[in-house]
């Protein structure tokens, strides 16, 4: 039912990690995929094209705007995978993970302020720290028996001093 053996030629489809990779790689050969960020090298699921088919049938495409049923779906699933009660008023919608990481950094904090990271994390997040004048404050995590944990001693420290601490 589905095909985990083909990979889709990306390639000149205007994916941001095939041209990434063929611009800082010009010489990589086609057999190397990258995986740099969480697009699927696999064709989409039956499913989701038939789901995508007969939404585009009955609708028309647009700018749109969270509806209350999207609220509440995301306050039910809150409450049911992390027994955690959130107000729909909470909610903002943000065009993705990326742009929500830089407006959070420049929602809450002031440009010099510290921003405690735990790595390894998403590349991203420095990014957003470094390119709106924050200082990036690492908290490693501790990998012990194929785990990662937090080193609450440390973050403890760095949250209080807001700097790097050797």
């Amino acid at each position: 039912m589905y095909d985990f053996s083909t990979s889709p030629d990306r390639k000149n489809s205007g994916s941001a990690k095939w041209a990434a990779m063929k611009k800082n790689y010009p010489q990589v050969p086609d057999t190397i995929i990258p995986l740099s960020v969480a697009d699927m090298e696999l064709p989409t699921a039956p499913e989701i094209v038939t789901g995508l088919q007969e939404y585009l049938s009955q609708n028309i495409l647009g700018y749109t705007i969270p509806t209350d049923n999207y609220l509440r779906a995301v306050c039910s699933w809150m409450l049911r995978r992390h027994d955690f009660k959130i107000d729909p008023q909470w909610i903002i919608s943000s065009p993705g993970v990326v742009p929500a990481i830089f407006n959070a950094v420049r929602a809450f904090t002031q440009e010099g302020d510290g921003v405690i990271v735990m790595p390894p994390v998403y590349y991203p997040f420095y990014r957003a720290i470094l390119q709106n004048d924050r200082q990036v404050i690492e908290n490693p995590l501790i990998y012990n028996d194929g785990t990662y944990h937090i080193d609450f001693d440390d973050l403890e420290k760095k949250r209080v001093t807001n700097k790097p601490i050797s």
